[in-house]
């Protein structure tokens, strides 16, 4: 699932907070409407948050979420929001130079959710080969079926 969004209009429209900005991605992500009037996600229903930034795999993120602080994943949006549309579709490229971060070096090396390599930024949950997505999701299933087989 590719997630096109524009990271500008989430940080105003959540007037900078990073609980809000996780809360509008967790609604971009999951698709589903508001319950009713008094529902968090409701004031969103009639924004429009598409743009030119995108993520490979949102959904991985969002399900993960709770283990990240919201900076955390506030700053994964950014960075992911300065990548290149483009080289995406033409290379399969989803990680970003270090010359493009808009972030101080020590805000990014501290970041659980990026790691540093070669000089690129790369996204603990762009870079998942799909094998290891569902080793993820059905390891703690496969390794209780193999201890009571033995």
């Amino acid at each position: 699932m590719l997630l096109l969004y524009d990271w500008k209009k989430i940080y105003r429209a959540s007037k900078g907070s990073s609980s809000e900005c996780v809360r509008i991605f967790k609604y971009l992500t999951s698709k589903n409407l508001p319950r009713n009037r008094s529902d968090p996600n409701y004031k969103y229903v009639d924004r429009d948050f598409s743009g030119g930034s995108f993520l490979v795999r949102p959904d991985l993120l969002a399900y993960n979420a709770f283990r990240y602080t919201s900076k955390e994943i506030c700053a994964y949006l950014l960075l992911a929001s300065l990548r290149n549309l483009g080289d995406f579709v033409v290379y399969h490229k989803t990680s970003l130079d270090c010359f493009h971060s808009v972030l101080s070096p020590e805000l990014y090396n501290q970041n659980r959710l990026l790691h540093i390599k070669d000089e690129q930024i790369h996204f603990l949950y762009e870079e998942v080969p799909t094998e290891k997505q569902k080793w993820q999701y059905h390891s703690a299933s496969k390794k209780a079926r193999l201890k009571n087989h033995q």
